[in-house]
């Protein structure tokens, strides 16, 4: 994730696609209930918003 997070910024992620943000979302049941959530959010997804 760190990885994708950088080549994104660097504008090598996704190049033919203009983005402002990305999402990462974890896709295993388990892994999600161990995460858990809290009162606003999933501790299982994240959103990354580019500051330009």
């Amino acid at each position: 994730m760190k990885r994708w997070h950088k080549e994104w910024l660097a504008g090598e992620l996704f190049e033919n696609l203009p983005t402002d943000g990305i999402v990462v979302k974890v896709a295993s049941g388990e892994s999600k209930n161990r995460l858990g959530f809290n009162s606003k959010c999933p501790n299982w997804a994240i959103a990354m918003k580019a500051l330009i």
